[in-house]
């Protein structure tokens, strides 16, 4: 088996089935690899444009300095190698747009960092002539290390925990009294119930069955007694006036 021959043997077995059924009908390796490349390999546009989103929507977030320039040079190199190469040393027109492609990056590398490095951030941009990106991250990383050391770098996890614990404090509603404790108070027993009348736990004075049934039973035998006291005063003024008449 010549060279040929073992390359595409080789190709084929190292796809799967419904991908090497489309590829071995051709007799020579490079014919497979055009097929394929044509067929998969995405197009120097959409990479382009996807490489595109992925640099504006990175951010530091919680990741080192150094940690977010190893992921915007990712971006950046991809992108060096879709588009058309410069040749700076031979070409005035590539040298200043080398320039200006720097200049682009170091300011989306220092507005994409955390509101940490606002103040940094303001002084770096103002600077004339524009600081370079090296420059810019040399001085990112020192501002990183002054405000770790001085407590003042936390996770962005940790200040919306924080920020949802603050909130939720705020809005939460001041405990409500027992009702025990309440109708204790009301009652003037101090923490629990008692009832000064009959003596159990169970209720305040206030509201004694027992209490209210003894008073409604001393007002029935009072106004008894008054009856039995008046009708007693009119058997004593007949009985004298029956005697006055027997007299005469």
């Amino acid at each position: 088996m010549d060279e040929d021959a073992r390359a595409g043997a080789v190709l084929a077995a190292s796809m799967e089935e419904q991908i090497s059924a489309d590829i071995v009908g051709f007799e020579h390796a490079h014919q497979m690899w055009a097929f394929l490349r044509e067929r998969y390999e995405p197009t120097g546009q959409s990479t382009y444009i996807a490489a595109l989103r992925q640099e504006q929507l990175l951010r530091q977030g919680d990741s080192t300095v150094d940690d977010f320039y190893a992921q915007m040079s990712a971006v950046w190199r991809q992108l060096d190698s879709i588009g058309p190469p410069l040749s700076p040393s031979t070409c005035d027109s590539c040298k200043a747009q080398k320039v200006a492609l720097e200049t682009r990056r170091t300011y989306d590398f220092l507005s994409r960092l955390r509101d940490e490095f606002e103040q940094l951030r303001a002084q770096l941009v103002s600077r004339v002539p524009c600081v370079s990106l090296m420059e810019a991250l040399a001085a990112v990383r020192n501002e990183e290390l002054r405000l770790r050391s001085a407590g003042l770098l936390q996770s962005s996890s940790s200040s919306v925990l924080a920020a949802r614990s603050s909130f939720s404090t705020a809005v939460t509603p001041p405990p409500k009294a027992p009702l025990s404790a309440a109708s204790s108070s009301e009652g003037g027993g101090g923490g629990r119930l008692h009832c000064d009348y009959c003596g159990k736990k169970t209720h305040v004075e206030a509201f004694c069955f027992k209490k209210k049934k003894d008073q409604s039973r001393r007002g029935g035998s009072g106004r008894a007694s008054q009856g039995i006291g008046s009708a007693g005063g009119s058997d004593t003024g007949g009985s004298q006036w029956s005697s006055a008449g027997s007299e005469t």
